[in-house]
């Protein structure tokens, strides 16, 4: 059994005798102040932690006495939920809904770190009246177009944007044209998508 706690920590427990369950290792993934463990869900042999605030982390628990770090990541907004499948990581927080690529998910080899192909995307203000910044992280060079969609899941609007480098961009967004609602965004590249959600008042 996987147990997460407040103070930041994930027991993981041998319930054999289930009057008597044993914690037999445990993950210090952050702490009672950065606002404890959200979700942890395991698929395989590999453990998914959601963090308050200190993001998501993957570990390997082949052996569960010793489980090994994969590699961890900050997300924007605090993690609520974070799973894995088939090689990639999904995860919710405060801002977006992001995908991450992880194929080494499928690999025994623990200690090893994140991949860099990755998609990341918050915007700020958020709600806003007439611009908000959309921010979104690449973790390599690639084509990137921006798509609007309404609440309905209609899309209604695409923008190729070009071409962008590893790191952090940030794109100002006008929503003159857009009536009051709640809209959402899609950040597509050739190493991933990340999703957003905005709302304009107006």
């Amino acid at each position: 059994a996987f147990v997460g706690c407040t103070n930041g920590s994930v027991y993981i427990c041998d319930i054999i005798d289930p009057e008597g369950p044993l914690p037999v290792a445990e993950i210090n993934f952050g702490s009672a102040e950065m606002g404890g463990i959200n979700q942890v869900s395991v698929n395989g042999h590999y453990l998914c932690i959601a963090g308050q605030q200190g993001g998501f982390g993957i570990y390997d628990i082949s052996d569960p006495i010793h489980p090994a770090e994969i590699g961890t990541y900050d997300t924007p907004g605090n993690a609520y939920s974070a799973v894995t499948s088939n090689g990639g990581i999904f995860v919710a927080d405060d801002y977006s809904f992001e995908i991450f690529e992880c194929p080494s998910l499928g690999i025994d080899e623990p200690g090893a770190t994140l991949p860099v192909n990755y998609v990341a995307t918050h915007n700020y203000p958020n709600p806003f009246n007439a611009n908000t910044v959309i921010s979104f992280t690449l973790g390599a060079e690639s084509n990137v177009t921006l798509q609007m969609y309404d609440i309905m899941g209609r899309r209604i609007g695409s923008q190729s944007l070009g071409r962008y480098s590893a790191g952090s961009h940030n794109l100002n967004w006008d929503s003159h044209l857009l009536p009051s609602g709640v809209y959402f965004y899609r950040i597509a590249t050739d190493i991933g998508t990340a999703f957003g959600k905005m709302t304009v008042l107006k």
